[in-house]
Parts: structure tokens; sequence; C-alpha cells
């Protein structure tokens, strides 16, 4: 997982197994609501087993709070 800052976007990357994908989408979705977060971009790409989604944000603090939430290593 990475944090990159390009202009005013923040883009935080994790990775995660395939298996997980599904329940995890669920999860960000669900912790993203109850924050009212709004996400600019929201991605992913797939290799294999393995799922690489990039959550780009315009605030450095939703950024910060998300990877703090999402950014353990699976």
């Amino acid at each position: 997982m990475e944090t990159q800052g390009e202009a005013n976007i923040r883009t935080v990357k994790i990775t995660l197994r395939g298996a997980d994908f599904a329940a995890e989408m669920v999860e960000m979705r669900t912790w993203l609501d109850q924050r009212m977060f709004e996400p600019a971009r929201f991605t992913y790409k797939q290799d294999k087993e393995v799922v690489v989604i990039s959550v780009d944000f315009e605030s450095d603090r939703q950024a910060e709070a998300f990877k703090s939430r999402f950014g353990r290593h699976r």
C-alpha cells in the first residue's frame, strides 16, 4: 500500500488477494459512506490472485484516514 500525491489528489493503493476482493469492497464502501467520504476516483487492477485497488481523494485527511483503516498488509 502506498500514498501518492499529484496536484491536490492523494492516491491510496491497497494490495489484496482476489478471494477477498468482494468482501473488502463492501467493507470499504460502508466505511466511506459512514464518514461521508467521496473518493474522486476508485479503480482496480487484477493480476491472477492479486488485486491492486487505487483510491483517489482530494483531501489529505480523508486519504490518511482511509490508509490507516485499509492499509494493513494482507
